[in-house]
């Protein structure tokens, strides 16, 4: 088991990560600054933010809210970089707006 910082050691678990997504920033601001691209949870963070933000421009954070089950803070959460999405949260996501999630990142 790899051991990443800031996730534990790779176990489910219902404790926090340590660290938001936008504070794996390591230069300009979230979600168009660049992040370490070591670190492969925080890079995925970032895409889907970028892919929300442009699956629903033009409307409000409660609207999203209604056509897709998640909460209006947890978008607002994920669109800032300050909550981790759940898969149950990727899944409602993309069932209302399409693919969000970035998929694998080449090797």
């Amino acid at each position: 088991m790899v051991h990443r910082r800031g996730y534990g050691l790779g176990v489910p678990s219902s404790r926090r990560r340590d660290r938001r997504p936008a504070d794996h920033v390591i230069a300009g601001t979230w979600p168009d600054g660049t992040v370490a691209d070591d670190d492969p949870a925080a890079v995925a963070a970032q895409a889907l933010a970028r892919n929300l933000a442009a699956a629903t421009d033009g409307m409000s954070l409660r609207q999203v809210a209604e056509r897709t089950g998640v909460d209006h803070t947890t978008v607002r959460d994920v669109l800032k970089g300050l909550r981790w999405a759940d898969t149950v949260t990727v899944a409602l996501l993309e069932d209302a707006l399409g693919p969000l999630w970035p998929g694998p990142r080449p090797r």
